[in-house]
């Protein structure tokens, strides 16, 4: 995700960010909660945001690194939240990235590593363990919300329902495909069933990414491959490199975590055990336990 945000930073100068739209100011929005963001305390164009910009470039970068999670994981959600609300015409993963990063902060804030590569730490408080449970779960909540809602609200266009979008979509003259893909598709596209497929397929893997979500891990790695095979072909076709990185990077966050509900039942069941044992030892008189409680 940080590798994604840092891309936009590092290729996309301030008149690509703050672009002239019709209908919308090509300044950056300051007022109301904007004011805190990263790029209202420097004037567009100056050198203030010159600074500001290698400023959260060098935040991504500790990020993408994996140094001190501790540390790094509010100031990337700042600067998260300053991309979404600076931008003129965010692409909608810079909203995703926001609201994922901020559900990070009580997950990382537990993580004492000095890499986020090595192992998982294990030493977190039972409350912090708990937050961070807590965090995860409504990451993969929101998750099945954005790709539930996607395959849904699709229902309401003619083109989906009737299978044709998948052409539309393509001959895009803004978001279509590149003209090398367009002679390589050719034959799909002028073929009805080919183009219903794709273009019903889309709306299936969205549904059965947002229930994986709901899953047991192996069930979310399923879901995190669809969502690769999805992500890919968006960006090969249509070049929406950093919103795809970001969904993918957000679904990774949501598949990779481990299923507490067993591993809490486990420790339960030892505790309730391990009382049994010492209960039994008191009524027959017995100073010691004898081999492992069950």
């Amino acid at each position: 995700m940080a590798f994604s945000q840092l891309t936009v930073l590092l290729f996309s100068p301030d008149d690509v960010l703050f672009i002239d739209v019709p209908g919308v100011p090509g300044e950056i929005g300051c007022g109301g909660i904007r004011a805190v963001s990263l790029w209202c305390l420097a004037h567009s164009g100056s050198s203030e945001s010159l600074v500001v910009r290698i400023a959260a470039i060098a935040i991504l970068i500790a990020v993408a690194s994996g140094f001190r999670p501790r540390w790094s994981c509010i100031p990337h959600y700042y600067v998260s939240f300053s991309l979404n609300t600076g931008l003129t015409v965010p692409n909608g993963g810079e909203r995703v990235a926001q609201l994922v990063t901020m559900l990070l902060v009580p997950i990382c804030l537990a993580d004492g590593r000095t890499w986020q590569w090595k192992g998982v730490d294990a030493g977190a408080s039972p409350a912090w363990r708990g937050a961070s449970y807590a965090a995860h779960s409504f990451i993969r909540l929101q998750l099945a919300v954005i790709y539930g809602w996607a395959a849904l609200a699709k229902f309401g266009s003619p083109g989906w329902r009737e299978g044709t979008a998948f052409r539309a979509i393509a001959n895009d003259p803004s978001f279509g495909l590149p003209t090398c893909c367009r002679t390589i598709f050719g034959a799909a596209l002028a073929s009805g069933w080919a183009v219903a497929v794709i273009t019903w397929g889309v709306i299936a893997l969205e549904l059965l990414i947002a229930i994986s979500m709901f899953g047991s891990r192996r069930t979310r790695m399923f879901g995190l491959v669809m969502v690769i095979v999805l992500h890919a072909g968006i960006i090969t076709l249509m070049g929406l490199f950093s919103f795809g990185m970001i969904m993918i990077a957000s679904v990774i966050i949501g598949a990779l975590g481990r299923d507490e509900s067993g591993h809490q039942h486990l420790a339960v069941r030892h505790r309730l055990g391990f009382q049994g044992g010492l209960h039994r030892a008191s009524r027959t008189g017995s100073g010691r336990l004898r081999g492992r409680p069950s």
